[in-house]
């Protein structure tokens, strides 16, 4: 063993950080921690520290609890965050009304990156309060991916460092407020819900990617929503659509030049364009259907004519 640890000793600090960043922080700290100076001076300086939280049974973790960066909760448990104060990357399986009340700057001060599958708290409209009222200073990614709604309020702030966010459920007004807020937005993903709202604000000239993703939404609203969406976002570099529908009417979508125009008018930058369209319980998918979807990707690749990379995606559920 000695000389296991002798030759160990031997390799270079570079090295032996990054075999340290292949194990378990756990089993490093049992292994390397208090062992002699120079390794306990190497296990402080280890960045991306990530655990992996799995039970409740966190209070053992004392040696080493300090020094993550990242921390992972993945099952429904209600966790004191006053012992992870300086983790920078927070990723919650679940987001409890327990949680929710110390997502706070007094308790994570340095949070840079947060990731929520789901929002199990009775009101989300407290979270995205807190989201955007600055609560995290140093935030610079936010996703969500639960199908909650966003409720613009009067005292939302500017969010000067957010660069990626992706929400929920936004209409035309909060999609405007969002870039309005979030100058510095490099990656925006939402799902757009139908709105009647005229609005006229400053153009967004950060963002480079944008997802928009509508359900069953009326054909006629929607063609005039992605226009004034893309209105906002002349230096996009990259758009992707999904549309998904229960029941979907072909027609107008064999006439339909798949935003072209648009694009055209207001993303001379555009390098990437992906339209996602999936159609659940076809009934009945025969020759006819499959040829009629086939013109469909026709009309699509004549309409964009090779001036950005640009790709139909048909998804066929029955």
């Amino acid at each position: 063993m000695n000389n296991r640890r002798s030759q160990l000793e031997m390799l270079p600090n570079e090295t032996l950080i990054e075999i340290f960043q292949y194990l378990d922080i756990e089993k490093l700290f049992q292994a390397f921690d208090n062992l002699n100076f120079r390794f306990n001076k190497l296990l402080r300086t280890l960045n991306n520290l990530v655990y992996y939280l799995w039970d409740d049974n966190y209070i053992k973790m004392n040696n080493f609890i300090s020094y993550i960066d990242v921390l992972s909760i993945n099952c429904r448990i209600n966790i004191n965050f006053n012992h992870f104060t300086y983790i920078r990357r927070l990723k919650l399986i679940s987001l409890t009304d327990e949680l929710l009340v110390q997502l706070k700057t007094s308790i994570l001060p340095c949070i840079e990156y947060l990731f929520i599958k789901q929002l199990n708290c009775h009101s989300p409209d407290i979270f995205y309060d807190k989201i955007f009222t600055n609560t995290f200073p140093h935030l610079k990614s936010c996703y969500v991916c639960h199908k909650s709604k966003i409720i613009v309020k009067e005292w939302f702030v500017c969010l000067s460092v957010l660069c990626n966010l992706k929400v929920g459920i936004i209409n035309l007004s909060t999609y405007v407020t969002i870039l309005s807020k979030c100058p510095n937005l490099n990656i925006f993903k939402f799902q757009l819900e139908s709105s009647e709202t005229s609005i006229v604000d400053k153009p967004h000239v950060n963002l480079k990617q944008m997802t928009i993703k509508f359900e069953d939404i009326n054909l006629l609203k929607y063609d005039s929503m992605i226009n004034t969406c893309l209105s906002y976002v002349s230096n996009l570099e990259r758009l992707s659509i999904y549309q998904d529908f229960f029941k979907v009417n072909i027609l107008h979508y064999l006439t339909t030049d798949w935003h072209a125009s648009s694009i055209t008018n207001y993303l001379s930058l555009l390098r990437r364009f992906d339209y996602y369209f999936k159609v659940w319980y076809l009934i009945g998918i025969d020759t006819q259907v499959i040829n009629t979807f086939d013109e469909m990707k026709r009309n699509f690749k004549s309409s964009h004519n090779d001036r950005y990379q640009s790709k139909f995606h048909l998804n066929l559920t029955c």
